[in-house]
This record gives C-alpha cells, sequence and structure tokens, in this order.
C-alpha cells in the first residue's frame, strides 16, 4: 500500500506530465484515472508514482485520436489491459506515419515542379472587394446548383483577417487534419456563420474521409467530434466538425474575395442578388465563399463561388 507521504499532488502530477489540472479531473469524472487518495476534507487529489504510466498512455490515446471514452473498453476489473491498449495505439500510429509520409512526398513533390533551386513559392494574394456589380443589372451570372452533403472542418478566423493571411488558416487546417487522421483537401473557402444573428468567418478544407458507422470506432464522426472538443483548451484556434444537408444552392460566380465590411451583420439573405433574395423565405445560418478549382473559369476572372442554400 502507497504511503500518503509517497503520494504526488495533483499539481505536481499536471507539473510532471504537462497536464492540465482541469484535464486530470475530467480523467477522475469518466473514470479512466482514479486518484489514489482524496483528501475529503479539502477534496484534493493525489496521485502515486505507479500511476503516471496511465497519464502516459492517455495522453498517447490523444496525440493518436482515440477518444478518451473508449478507454474504459481496456478496463478488466480492477485491471487495465495494456498490451491491448499497446497493439491499438501502436496500429494507430503506424497509419499516422503512413498518412505523414504520404504528405512528404506530395509536398516533396510540390517543392520539385514548383521551386527546385531556391525552395521559394510566391503566395498568392487576391484582392479585396465586394461582390462586383453587373454592367447590366439583368444579366446575372446566378444560379441553382445541386450540391452532394460535404463534411467540412473549419478553423476560425480573426475579425480582422486580411486576405494575405488566408494561406496561415489553411495551413493551420491541413496541420489538425493531419493529427486528426482526416482525409482534407480542395476546394476550400470560408465558411460565413450568421447563427444567433452573430457573424462569424471559418476558413474551411472539405473533408473526403469516409466515417466508420460505429460511434465507439476512433475513426467515427462522433469520435472525432468528442477529439476536437477535448482538445480544445490545448489548441490556439478554434476548430469545428459540421456536415452540410445535401440540397440545392444559389451559386453567383465572383472575381475577388467577399469584403467582411460591406457584409450584413443579422440577415445573411441580403447579400444576395435582388433576384435570388426574393426566393428566400427564412435566411440561412450560413452561406459558403468557395475558391473555384476549374482552370477555365480562372482564366475568365472567375475565383470564388459565393453558395446560398436553399431551404
Amino acid at each position: 500500500m502507497t504511503k500518503k507521504n509517497d503520494l504526488l499532488s495533483i499539481g505536481k502530477v499536471s507539473k510532471l506530465k504537462n497536464v492540465s489540472i482541469k484535464s486530470l479531473r475530467y480523467y477522475d469524472s469518466i473514470g479512466i484515472l482514479k486518484p489514489a487518495f482524496v483528501n475529503l476534507e479539502t477534496n484534493y487529489r493525489y496521485y502515486s508514482e505507479d500511476q503516471l504510466y496511465l497519464v502516459d498512455a492517455i495522453s498517447l490515446c490523444l496525440k493518436l485520436g482515440i477518444p478518451l471514452k473508449n478507454l474504459t473498453d481496456y478496463v478488466e476489473g480492477d485491471s487495465i489491459n495494456l498490451q491491448k491498449l499497446f497493439y491499438d495505439c501502436k496500429e494507430l500510429a503506424e497509419r499516422h506515419i503512413s498518412d505523414i509520409r504520404s504528405s512528404f512526398e506530395e509536398l516533396q513533390s510540390a517543392l520539385n515542379k514548383y521551386s527546385p533551386d531556391t525552395g521559394l513559392v510566391k503566395l498568392t494574394v487576391s484582392e479585396r472587394s465586394a461582390i462586383p456589380a453587373k454592367e447590366n443589372p439583368e444579366v446575372t451570372s446566378a444560379y441553382a446548383m445541386p450540391r452532394n452533403e460535404r463534411t467540412l472542418l473549419l478553423v476560425e478566423m480573426d475579425p480582422e483577417a486580411e486576405p494575405a493571411s488566408y494561406g496561415q488558416y489553411i495551413l493551420h487546417l491541413f496541420v489538425k487534419a493531419q493529427m486528426l487522421a482526416l482525409d482534407a483537401g480542395y476546394p476550400s473557402g470560408i465558411y460565413y456563420d450568421y447563427d444567433h444573428f452573430e457573424r462569424k468567418r471559418y476558413m474551411f478544407l472539405t473533408v473526403n474521409s469516409v466515417f466508420s458507422e460505429n460511434p465507439s470506432d476512433p475513426f467515427s464522426e462522433q469520435s472525432i467530434q468528442e477529439k476536437i472538443r477535448e482538445e480544445a483548451e490545448f489548441d490556439k484556434h478554434s476548430f469545428r466538425l459540421i456536415t452540410l444537408p445535401a440540397g440545392t444552392c444559389f451559386v453567383n460566380e465572383l472575381t475577388a474575395h467577399i469584403s467582411p465590411a460591406d457584409l450584413p451583420q443579422g440577415d445573411s439573405s441580403r447579400i444576395l442578388p435582388p433576384e435570388m433574395a426574393k426566393e428566400v423565405h427564412d435566411p440561412s445560418p450560413w452561406f459558403l465563399e468557395v475558391d473555384v478549382m476549374d482552370e477555365v473559369l480562372k482564366n475568365k476572372g472567375v475565383l470564388y463561388f459565393l453558395e446560398y442554400p436553399m431551404f
């Protein structure tokens, strides 16, 4: 039996393992890391040195994308099946290593293609303006377009973010996608959230992953959502994973980025051309500015699509 004098306070464990006290309390609440001793007078938690390996195991699971709730699957009575956890973590790590290796190969290919000598690739800086006016108000490029269900990985943008900084948000998304073992790519763009009439901007990447239908599987959408929530306190940026339903969108071709300064605050439908806005019965809580991937359209000056859902 461990002597009380040999126990480590929750603050000591937090410093030793670089884990927040809040996280240690959470691990206790879900039953995966119970303190060895609790002072009933102060409710202070104390841990034995023999428990530190479990803190390392939990941190590894977080890094590999195993939801913490799944750790209870390895508990057998008063023991934990460390061998099974080890093999499962090893299998996931090998998947991550394979994904990272593929990403490095793609980056190396891009480097060889665009800048084999200096390693410098010039960034594209888009102009900042409102939706361009038409020379003839009767003529519009707006049309209806059916869209399949889409899953997007989002990162919240600073309200004052300028186009020159948009590439940084894309980089944050790719790094986060890699950490979550998500197959994220293009098209990308900006997601405008008007929920509760508060406008926010998020940079997004399209997620092409096929999620497991088993909620307890690390690669299910529910498990990844939980991992994002668990890591929120450690992330410098606010990430979200959302799924947009299938349906028809109003689409308008844009020659430049939408200017946030010119956007309406409360009614998102006011962004639409008049002939489209009159067909909207209830304003949507979101719309998209999507990067154009078609080189033919780009050559014609169409760089982005405004997509507004029809309900």
